[in-house]
């Protein structure tokens, strides 16, 4: 067996998105410059997490999702090698990136020479972007940076940027979203560094809707004096971004357009992505990041209706959809949102998920992707019924 393997070809295309050169690379078997040595996680021919070889990378696998009693066990045993310093001194495959352009990149972030990077990326999709956690020398998370690789992923990165730069003046009291630290190009990737959140974070991934945080935000730029056919959720749109579900799409547009295109529902703005896994309490204060679809002037209550949506799977029992639909009347009042509005909420919730889904489809198909485009579209063709029943009684 040689010393040195060749990358597998995810590897070397995650190093390669990355704007590192895969030939400047290869796995090891023996501790070398372990500043710049990485496990794969879950495995060479499918990384996820790339895990520098130090004490500092124990948090990025406890973090790590396990299902099975023997993955929670290799997941301990393997932070525990990390905390002691073992681990990187056993014969264990490591991924060696001798490329200069980490050391460049790691500046970039504003990291400093003795720093760590740990590479998280997502499976493949449109709007999949590489998450880098910058780390001191002793571990401490200093910061979060994330690449946009593709158009769409850096149309995002740069409206986080954006995002940030307006919330950071926003004045919650009961939300703090990170601090933008920098945004720019490095090698012709977008990409956007913002401040660590949930350090010392005293409960993680809420699994009650934070009411308070949820109207505090909402109620950003309140305003009841624009029809809803006015702005952009119920803009026509262009049914070509949306492939195979363009028509369909539009037609269900057009069908709420007729029906309330005139009313003047209030509204906020909304985080985007208001789920569990984006959320940290510290201090009655909820920490929140990921605000790349943060937007103003849409319907109060997006946020309630993603919250819970997010709760239920494609293919959940019915019973979950149902308790999902029942509750939600109930949980848009306790976040201020008239409880009578909630089928036109709902489905105008619908109809701006089923485009985002559809645009990131046709750019790149995913099963997973299209599976929950079906279960959204089809919540949505109830939804514009019961709109236009409500209209008529």
């Amino acid at each position: 067996m040689t010393s040195v393997q060749r990358l597998t070809p995810p590897l070397a295309d995650l190093l390669g998105e990355l704007g590192l050169d895969p030939t400047r690379s290869g796995l090891h078997r023996l501790p070398g410059a372990r500043s710049r040595e990485f496990l794969c996680l879950p495995s060479h021919s499918r990384p996820q997490v790339l895990v520098p070889l130090t004490a500092g990378g124990a948090d990025l696998v406890l973090e790590r999702r396990s299902r099975t009693l023997p993955a929670k066990v290799l997941k301990q045993l393997v932070a525990t090698g990390l905390r002691s310093r073992i681990l990187p001194l056993l014969p264990v495959t490591r991924l060696r990136v001798d490329d200069p352009a980490l050391t460049e990149l790691i500046s970039w972030l504003g990291g400093e020479p003795d720093s760590r990077v740990g590479i998280l990326v997502g499976p493949p999709r449109a709007n999949r972007k590489p998450v880098l956690r910058l780390l001191t020398a002793a571990g401490a998370t200093t910061a979060f940076a994330k690449i946009g690789t593709t158009p769409v992923a850096a149309e995002l990165v740069r409206r986080e940027a954006a995002a940030l730069e307006l919330v950071g003046q926003a004045g919650w009291s009961s939300v703090r979203p990170p601090r933008l630290l920098r945004a720019g190009e490095w090698r012709d990737r977008e990409v956007v560094v913002t401040s660590a959140l949930a350090g010392d974070a005293e409960e993680r991934q809420p699994t009650a809707l934070p009411i308070g945080p949820t109207r505090e935000i909402a109620a950003t730029g309140a305003r009841t004096d624009l029809a809803i056919g006015q702005t952009t959720v119920l803009a026509a749109g262009n049914p070509l971004a949306w492939g195979r579900w363009g028509d369909e799409i539009a037609r269900l547009g057009d069908r709420l357009r007729t029906t309330i295109g005139d009313r003047r529902i209030p509204l906020g703005a909304s985080h985007g992505d208001w789920t569990p896994w984006n959320m940290a309490w510290q201090d009655q204060v909820l920490e929140v990041w990921d605000w790349e679809r943060y937007a103003e002037a849409v319907p109060q209550g997006f946020d309630v209706v993603h919250f819970a949506a997010s709760r239920v799977r494609a293919d959940d029992p019915a019973a979950a959809e149902a308790r999902f639909l029942a509750e939600l009347p109930t949980s848009l009042e306790s976040c201020g949102v008239d409880p009578a509005l909630a089928d036109q909420v709902l489905a105008l919730y619908l109809l701006s998920t089923a485009r985002r889904y559809a645009a990131d489809l046709t750019a790149l198909p995913v099963a997973a992707v299209a599976s929950r485009l079906d279960w959204v579209l089809r919540l949505l063709r109830t939804a514009t019924d019961r709109v236009e029943l409500g209209a008529v009684a």
